[in-house]
């Protein structure tokens, strides 16, 4: 009954994020910062952060010129 349709993985996932990112891109900041928190809170539901998190947030950051510090004690 939700309205949200079902979760499909792209077949050329790594092509569709570059078109994301470049769309997202064209976003105010303050629309930047609502991605950005989005991103977060997805990635801290399950109270984990494992490094291939840390580095995909990093890396929309710096996509979005939004850019973080090191998030983990190995990533830096």
């Amino acid at each position: 009954p939700g309205l949200r349709p079902a979760f499909v993985r792209p077949v050329d996932w790594p092509v569709a994020l570059d078109k994301a990112l470049t769309r997202l891109e064209t976003l105010h900041p303050f629309a930047k910062r609502a991605v950005v928190e989005g991103l977060v809170t997805t990635i801290a539901h399950d109270g984990q952060l494992v490094l291939a998190e840390a580095e995909l947030l990093r890396a929309v950051c710096a996509s979005l010129q939004c850019p973080l510090p090191p998030l983990l004690p190995d990533a830096a």
